[in-house]
């Protein structure tokens, strides 16, 4: 390349062929329509002044590193890809050209818009952001016009040619990005890692490529819940970006730009000594050294082999995201210390933790682990009162949806978001308050007196009886009615379900077959863009009735034997432990 500080458009990219490489440690292309649309309107705003005159329009500089190969991109390299595309468009014949050895579905993917003008399918997120880049230059050309010589000759960047090794260009790039706001660490401890831990059996492609998968993995939706629960479970200080000094001033970590921070989070977590805080500093001093960073870079490998395999796992994710989201068991360096310690004995660990709290639960309330099974016990106090017990009993609803997803691989995976009760709410599946169709129409009357006493056949107590009278009697109001039938089963274990909330507000206080329709077309609806998604549980039950009434009742013999099943099913769970 020339040895001319101050070069045009057509110096750079149109008089010489070169090179232009992106390291493995730097961050892929991440400018929006709006970068790129910015910039061509301050072009374009800029150069008309430039014309017959020694004027002309810079841009910011670039940061080039010589190199046997051609000039390594330490910094620019955002602006080097985007004139790239602007002058591909204009139909522009380019010598020069940029690679990517770690990123060859990128460099083909560019050389396919430069050669024939087509966007190809984007494989990657450097991929969508290039064909946003794309779009932009077109929409943006389509009602404006770039005088082309004057684009050409008048449009210059100032080019820092500097000569380095490894560890100095690692230095000079953090140096030169630390102070950019849009600079995440994610960027920087890739850069470390690279250039610190290459080797000829692990050369800089294979370092980025293995980098660029885990990120990959990172951002699929299920895999970023997952981790962000893992962190959830920690007590992590990050130090406030005002505390930190020099070049780091502007460095923090953006999880929800650049998932595989996550990641870092919980390597920071297994790393720290309960008295640092997270931020890049910390990062710095851990991989001090060549042969430190080699050995950190193997306990982050068998970190992420370790997320990937519990979320693989069908038994490992629905037990671990069970305990990680409804106990205070432990945080992540615990956890993760049982992987390393017993790798063959995590399930079991595990899966005794959960059952150690659950007991633990039952026995500091006012409730015992029978009172599940006991169809009378009421569970559910009001919407404003609780003591415990509905927040109790929901963790065990949400355990009998993990017992339903391990035991049976076509029930699929718990979403990671339903290990809690967020999206739902506590439904009866016979109606607790009374409504206009239950309790006004004759023919419903019945069905409740005759439910009681169906109930009566296998109880013997003179309340019962009385109660039973009481609602044949036409004088007994449709609110006195519900009261008495309460008592009864309707708040008890076996009466519950957890139901996603836009579908439970949406139905009221429907009758149990209008219910039961909408739960079953629900659930037959669900998909990959599902809105509502049904529980195992919650469908099993629905569709668990066997008493004389079929499918279209609901009965006291039916919440009795649910209360029975529920009970049941948790008691032979806790005791195979």
């Amino acid at each position: 390349m020339k040895n001319e500080l101050v070069q045009s458009i057509r110096e750079i990219f149109l008089e010489d062929e070169n090179t232009f490489i992106i390291p493995a440690y730097q961050r892929g292309y991440k400018w929006t329509k709006e970068h790129v649309s910015h910039l061509l309107e301050s072009i374009a705003s800029k150069i008309p002044v430039c014309h017959d005159s020694d004027q002309y329009f810079c841009l910011q500089n670039i940061t080039l590193c010589n190199s046997d190969k051609g000039l390594r991109v330490i910094d620019g390299q955002q602006r080097l890809i985007t004139l790239t595309l602007i002058l591909s468009l204009l139909d522009v014949n380019i010598k020069s050209h940029i690679i990517f050895p770690t990123r060859d579905r990128t460099e083909s993917f560019i050389k396919a818009i430069i050669i024939n003008h087509t966007i190809g399918n984007a494989d990657s997120l450097d991929e969508e952001y290039i064909s946003e880049a794309v779009t932009a230059i077109r929409e943006w050309l389509e009602s404006n016009s770039l005088p082309l010589d004057l684009f050409l000759d008048k449009v210059k960047l100032i080019v820092n040619v500097i000569e380095s090794d490894a560890t100095t260009e690692e230095q000079t790039f953090a140096n030169l990005n630390g102070v950019k706001s849009e600079l995440d660490g994610s960027d920087l401890l890739r850069a470390i890692f690279i250039t610190r831990c290459e080797t000829e059996m692990e050369t800089e492609h294979d370092l980025g490529e293995e980098f660029d998968e885990m990120n990959k993995w990172c951002r699929d939706e299920e895999n970023y819940k997952f981790l962000k629960r893992l962190v959830k479970i920690n007590t992590i200080t990050e130090t406030k970006v005002d505390n930190l000094g020099s070049y780091h001033a502007k460095i923090v970590f953006n999880e929800e730009r650049y998932p595989i921070d996550l990641i870092y989070k919980l390597f920071f977590v297994i790393n720290h000594t309960g008295e640092e805080e997270y931020n890049y500093v910390f990062f710095e001093r851990l991989l001090s050294t060549h042969n430190i960073c080699r050995e950190k870079l193997t306990d982050l490998r068998h970190l992420y082999s370790a997320l990937k395999e519990w979320k693989d796992n069908r038994d490992i994710y629905h037990f671990l995201g069970f305990l990680i989201s409804n106990t205070q068991e432990c945080d992540f360096s615990q956890i993760y210390n049982l992987w390393i310690s017993e790798n063959d004995k995590f399930l079991a660990n595990i899966k005794s933790m959960i059952r150690k709290s659950l007991l633990a639960e039952f026995r500091d309330g006012s409730y015992s682990f029978s009172d599940l099974g006991n169809e009378c016990h009421q569970w559910y106090l009001s919407n404003f009162e609780d003591d415990g017990r509905m927040k109790l009993l929901i963790k065990i609803l949400i355990l009998q949806d993990v017992l339903l997803c391990t035991r049976y691989p076509e029930v699929g995976y718990l979403p990671v978001d339903y290990f809690t009760r967020e999206n739902d709410d506590v439904e009866h599946i016979a109606c607790q308050t009374p409504n206009a169709k239950d309790t006004h129409d004759g023919e419903r009357r019945q069905l409740y007196i005759a439910a009681m006493k169906d109930l009566a056949e296998n109880i013997d107590d003179t309340q019962l009886f009385q109660d039973i009278r009481t609602l044949e009697d036409d004088a007994t109001t449709a609110e006195a009615a519900m009261a008495i039938i309460n008592r009864y089963g309707l708040n008890c274990a076996g009466n519950l379900v957890l139901l996603e909330k836009g579908l439970n507000r949406g139905y009221g206080n429907s009758a149990y077959e209008i219910k039961r329709e909408q739960v079953v077309e629900s659930y037959f609806q669900n998909g990959k863009n599902r809105k509502r998604y049904i529980r195992p549980y919650t469908l099993k039950v629905f569709l668990s009735s066997t008493n004389k009434g079929g499918l279209e009742r609901w009965t006291f013999e039916d919440i009795r034997n649910n209360t029975h099943r529920l009970y049941n099913e948790t008691k032979k769970w806790i005791e195979e432990l």
